[in-house]
């Protein structure tokens, strides 16, 4: 494989959000780069499995 691509639940997945994994980097051509904070209630995959309040310490 190549590369894989994960659909989010809206549509059918099992993710919180499109995920798209590529195994080579000859074929990654980066042309943008995503800054993001998580809500402050946020009950995405990641956040779900962290003790309220500790948010802050990993941003």
């Amino acid at each position: 494989l190549d590369s894989m691509w994960a659909e989010n639940r809206e549509n059918g997945g099992c993710v919180d959000h499109r995920e798209v994994m590529i195994y080579s980097e000859a074929q990654a051509l980066p042309i943008a780069l995503v800054d993001y904070m998580h809500k402050e209630r946020c009950c995405c995959a990641g956040c779900s499995k962290r003790p309220i309040g500790s948010l802050a310490a990993v941003l």
